[in-house]
């Protein structure tokens, strides 16, 4: 994580790979509550993502959602890989976001706010939804990543 910081720009599969590691050190954590699936749809090779993009919205995923739950937690992290775009869809089947979960009211997120930021740096058209509830019951939460794939081709770090 700390290396990747240090970078404009890693690896899809290096993203992949931190996601993996904390989702399963959570997983113990939060003894087993939960499962996750991790997932490409495309040819990420020699693709590279800003570094950190993901990892606030899976931790949100995690603290807030599953984290939660008794039991039968899910969160899926997908990156799909487009002719024009790199979508990146991290879901969860939590509470979802809803006036009542907010216990902490001096809480302020700035994941979306900060990552919009970021996103803008890399494209125009890149952008960060968040979608709640995404479950017929009334839970769950859906944050989608939009990046322009033309910004992420570079050559990354040699």
């Amino acid at each position: 994580i700390l290396e990747g910081s240090v970078h404009d720009f890693i690896p899809i599969k290096q993203d992949m790979a931190i996601a993996e590691n904390y989702l399963l050190l959570q997983k113990i954590r939060y003894e087993e509550r939960f499962n996750y699936h991790i997932s490409a749809n495309g040819n990420i090779e020699n693709i590279q993502i800003p570094p950190m993009l993901t990892q606030p919205f899976i931790e949100n995923a995690v603290k807030h959602g599953v984290g939660e739950m008794d039991s039968d937690g899910k969160i899926n992290v997908c990156y799909y890989i487009g002719d024009k775009d790199i979508i990146i869809e991290i879901s969860d089947n939590g509470a979802g976001i809803k006036e009542t979960n907010k216990s902490d009211k001096n809480h302020k997120s700035y994941a979306i706010s900060l990552t919009k930021q970021r996103l803008a740096l890399v494209g125009k058209d890149c952008n960060v939804v968040l979608t709640s509830p995404i479950n017929e019951d009334g839970g769950g939460t859906k944050v989608t990543l939009t990046i322009i794939k033309q910004a992420c081709l570079n050559d990354y770090y040699e």
